[in-house]
């Protein structure tokens, strides 16, 4: 289920607009009328907008704190002269002609991991 603030007001318009036209016929004309199409359109524009830039930010701060810990891991591990810091199962999802993408449930997290060449070493791991 979806709690957001923003879907909650898209919700709210839907639900003003069924009440006025339910209600429209048993009700004098001096109540509101429901919006027409171009209010309608600029309304659901402007919330999937504002949804698109809450997924965005939401992304954007996931991939920021995930960055912290990998680095803070391998600060630690760097520090006590380990070698792989950050060992973890990892199911591939998808091929590329370059690499393939990864999923690790332990770090619920999708990666991209580039090859350099088809002798399989690994160039580049990025979120994608």
């Amino acid at each position: 289920m979806n709690s957001s603030p923003i879907r909650r007001y898209a919700d709210l318009i839907v639900h003003r607009q069924l009440w006025l036209a339910l209600t429209a016929a048993t009700t004098p004309t001096t109540q509101p009328t429901c919006l027409n199409g171009k209010s309608i359109t600029d309304i659901c524009e402007h919330i999937n907008r504002k949804n698109r830039t809450a997924k965005s930010a939401q992304r954007d701060s996931s991939a920021f704190f995930q960055s912290l810990y990998f680095t803070s891991v391998a600060e630690r591990v760097l520090q006590a002269d380990q070698a792989d810091p950050a060992i973890a199962d990892a199911v591939i999802y998808e091929i590329r002609d370059s690499g393939f993408y990864v999923l690790l449930p332990k770090y619920p997290l999708t990666m991209a991991v580039v090859m350099a060449s088809s002798l399989a070493r690994v160039v580049v791991v990025a979120s994608p």
